[in-house]
């Protein structure tokens, strides 16, 4: 869509009055194309130039409106980036190319800060949204755009999290903004969770030498990946969670609300994903598996361990060789509570062993080929495990082994671990 333009759409909004509840569903209809959205991730220095250069180079420019978004008074020396965009978008992208979504309140001049006063951005054509009718909104929210609910490649995307509800765009109270920090706590139900950030960067994905000579072929050709920013679980999803946003607990071992939830497949997962991005409304997702091994891998910080955290297995994974023979009296026999074992560079425990974790995308073989944010093979109907387990050996706890099964199969030694992604998309 965005021709010679590196952004198809960059999206501003106002992180109070539930801005970002209403960005987050904006970006998820968007999904499949590319969308700069929300990188306070990166230095005051570095977002100054970001944002400039991201709008130099985005095709249509969203603006977020909610109640309150332009009551905040323009205080000289004081750096206001929701005007700012505005202000940079008006003369780099265009009034032509600029579209307002009003979820609540108003745009009228005499709202507008001085510096927007008399720029023409009230004439720009407006996009409203009326929770109760949501569908509708959709619909013309693609039409006005004339793209359709497919990504560039055709697919179907589906939503990233649920239409805002009336509450939730009445709603006027300054909150404070959730900055992108290196973790995220969440609460859903009682039961709290912690994302931890990612930064993006260039790794070798496979079997690299630490891995070993009992590598699988599978892990072959090692491969340079590029990936974006991201948040992971901290630790795997728990029974405790499982069960405040579904109400049940499928698990085979129901030792308590910290232990990793299993016997759930890939649909399961992403039953459960769905309800918690409707209860949060928050994108969350199953990572890629590109995203788990350089999560893995400790990312940026990472030290070239054979297993997540290190080479001492014993310190950083619950595994067992012989699980078996064990029996299930024995106290080894079975998950057990997760944060039990040492984290690795990012602070992320049991990406080895605990349970094998789903990843979002199907099961692909290697390429030699450089890839930036690889999703895996579309024709593949299995998905990606990763991880190992207590059930398994030694060697499946490396972080480049893999393995792969159908949607629907679950086990009594397979959960999942979330990822959310914030931005760029």
């Amino acid at each position: 869509m965005a021709g010679n333009k590196k952004y198809d759409f960059f999206i501003s909004y106002r992180r109070a009055n539930n801005g970002s509840v209403c960005g987050n569903y904006v970006a998820g209809l968007l999904r499949g194309y590319s969308v700069f959205y929300d990188v306070s991730t990166i230095t005051e220095g570095q977002f100054a130039k970001q944002i400039r250069d991201a709008l130099q180079n985005t095709d249509r420019f969203i603006l977020i409106v909610t109640e309150g978004a332009f009551s905040r008074p323009e205080n000289p020396g004081k750096r206001d980036w929701y005007y700012e965009e505005i202000s940079i978008a008006i003369e780099t992208v265009g009034l032509d190319k600029i579209t307002p979504v009003i979820f609540s309140g108003t745009l009228s001049e005499d709202i507008l800060p001085n510096s927007l006063k008399g720029r023409g951005l009230c004439g720009c054509q407006k996009v409203p949204y009326v929770p109760e009718y949501a569908e509708f909104f959709e619909t013309k929210f693609y039409k006005h755009f004339h793209i359709s609910p497919q990504n560039k490649m055709g697919i179907v995307r589906g939503r990233y999290v649920a239409p805002p509800t009336r509450e939730q765009v009445d709603d006027d109270t300054e909150i404070d903004a959730i900055e992108n920090e290196d973790i995220i706590p969440f609460n859903v139900g009682g039961v709290a969770f912690n994302m931890v950030f990612v930064e993006g960067g260039t790794f070798k994905m496979g079997a690299t030498p630490e891995q070993g000579d009992d590598a699988d072929d599978n892990e072959k050709p090692v491969h340079t990946v590029t990936l974006s920013d991201y948040y992971i679980g901290e630790t795997q999803v728990t029974q405790g969670l499982w069960q405040a946003v579904m109400g049940n607990n499928p698990s085979y071992f129901k030792k308590g609300d910290n232990y990793p939830v299993e016997q759930v497949s890939w649909n399961d997962a992403q039953d459960f994903i769905e309800k918690l991005n409707v209860k949060t409304c928050m994108p969350f997702c199953l990572p890629t598996e590109a995203e788990w091994e350089f999560a893995a891998r400790g990312g940026n910080e990472g030290n070239g361990f054979r297993y997540s955290g290190g080479n001492d297995l014993d310190k950083v994974a619950v595994y067992e060789q012989n699980a078996d023979s064990l029996g299930s009296d024995n106290p080894a026999y079975g998950t057990h509570p997760v944060k039990t074992k040492d984290c690795n560079e990012l602070g992320i425990y049991d990406m080895s062993g605990n349970v094998w974790e789903w990843c979002q995308d199907r099961y692909a073989d290697y390429s030699n080929r450089p890839a930036t944010d690889p999703q895996g093979d579309s024709s593949n109907p299995a998905h990606v495990l990763r991880g190992g387990s207590w059930h398994g050996v030694a060697s499946y706890c490396r972080v480049s082994s893999r393995q792969y099964n159908n949607p629907d199969f679950c086990n009594y030694n397979l959960g999942f671990r979330l990822g959310l992604v914030i931005a760029p998309f």
